[in-house]
């Protein structure tokens, strides 16, 4: 995990974001395994919007705590599974033995074979 702060966000700066793999989905909880890679993500290719969705304080009191990236077309189907059950509010995982809720950073997106989305950790 990427560890970043709502108010330290690297807006405009290139960074390393590690990369995941699905490997189950539980409930609403996402089993991952890390992969021995990471990829450059360039922050100043997000919107305004999005930048403005990472910087603040989410309903319940969360903020975004790290980044990581999934494929995604592995999150879409996550995520779908987890609205049919109607419990996307709580869609997340364990890493480090704390909980996140994961909500990717671009609001808006085109999921592809081969490419990583890369997802706001929060709590």
């Amino acid at each position: 995990m990427y560890r970043t702060r709502r108010t330290s966000f690297p807006q405009g700066m290139k960074i390393g974001v590690p990369c995941y793999q699905i490997n189950a989905l539980t409930g609403q909880n996402v089993d991952l395994r890390p992969e021995d890679r990471s990829i450059t993500v360039d922050c100043a290719e997000f919107d305004a919007p999005s930048m403005a969705n990472v910087r603040r304080v989410r309903p319940g009191g969360t903020e975004i705590r790290g980044l990581i990236t999934v494929d995604s077309l592995q999150f879409v189907d996550a995520f779908r599974q987890v609205v049919v059950n109607g419990t996307a509010h709580t869609f997340g995982t364990v890493l480090r033995d704390a909980w996140y809720q994961w909500v990717p950073v671009e609001l808006i997106f085109d999921p592809r074979a081969g490419e990583y989305l890369v997802i706001g950790l929060y709590r």
